[in-house]
Parts: structure tokens; sequence; C-alpha cells
């Protein structure tokens, strides 16, 4: 249920329409999207990368198509991210997991960093509403004929990364 008090702040955020809502403790974001997607996409995306890299998404009980994703603690964007003298961890895992997902949206805004000790940072994403999507492209990889029931841009990831990390 949404809160009705002054914490509460509705704005655009991204290309959604949402808001964000603080208790002092934690920070939850609030946007429009479809209810299964977004809640299927992070319980697995939860399930293989663990919360600590992927948010925690729930479903507004009172608000039609409407999700509420728990902020991940530390996040920086890809954008924002300064990757040099920092030890980057699982950027091949969640490429596979977001290929197997058919995760198209690839912003860098959504893409991004969460420290877990010093200098070290796991690869992280919020945002999921574009998964399951299996017949887009992903920017420039693919073209219109692309189908992606063969999985290809899971081989595509899979192509992308060492042998080891895969």
């Amino acid at each position: 249920t949404l809160p009705k008090n002054k914490n509460f702040k509705k704005n655009k955020i991204g290309i959604s329409r949402g808001a964000i809502y603080q208790d002092g403790k934690q920070t939850i974001y609030i946007k429009q999207s479809n209810p299964f997607i977004e809640l299927t996409a992070s319980r697995l995306m939860n399930l293989f990368l663990g919360t600590t890299c992927t948010p925690i998404v729930k479903t507004v009980r009172d608000e039609k198509y409407t999700n509420a994703s728990l902020h991940l603690e530390g996040f920086q964007t890809q954008k924002a991210f300064k990757k040099q003298g920092k030890n980057v961890k699982g950027e091949a895992h969640l490429a596979l997991v977001q290929a197997l997902l058919g995760v198209v949206d690839q912003n860098k805004t959504n893409m991004g960093y969460v420290k877990v000790v010093s200098k070290t940072y796991l690869a992280a994403r919020v945002d999921l509403d574009t998964s399951f999507d299996y017949s887009s492209k992903l920017r420039g990889q693919y073209n219109a004929n692309t189908d992606y029931r063969d999985l290809k841009h899971l081989y595509s990831a899979i192509r992308k990364y060492p042998k080891n990390e895969v």
C-alpha cells in the first residue's frame, strides 16, 4: 500500500511515471510497469545473483500495474562509476543471467556496481521491466530478423566473456 505522507514524492524516474519513498531507513522506488514481468524477473535475478546486486521488487496492492523496488545499498550506475584501481567481479555472470532472462535494456543507468569490500565491487542491475523480451534486439547486436527463441543473445553473451568466467 502506498504511503500517504510527506516522505512520498511523485516524479518521473527514467521513462516511467513513479515516485520515491524514504522512511529514514530505506529508499523505495515506485513505478508503473507490468507486475508479472518485474516481480518474476526480480525473483529470478535474486536467485541467480543475490539481493546484494539485484533489487527486491514487490507489487503495490492498491495501485494497478505498480511495483516497489528496494534501493540497492551503495549502487553506482555504470555511467558514474570509475573502474580504474577497483576490482570488479560478476560482470559475466550478470550478462549471462540477463541474456537468459531476455533483459534487452542495457542502459548504463540501470546497470552498475555495488561495493562489497574496500575496492571490490559486484556488477549489479536495477530496473527489470524489459525482461522476457525475446523478440526485440539488444542495442546493435542483432538484425531485425533475429529469433530469440533459439537463445542467440545467450550465445552472444557466452562468446563475449572468457571461458573461465562463463
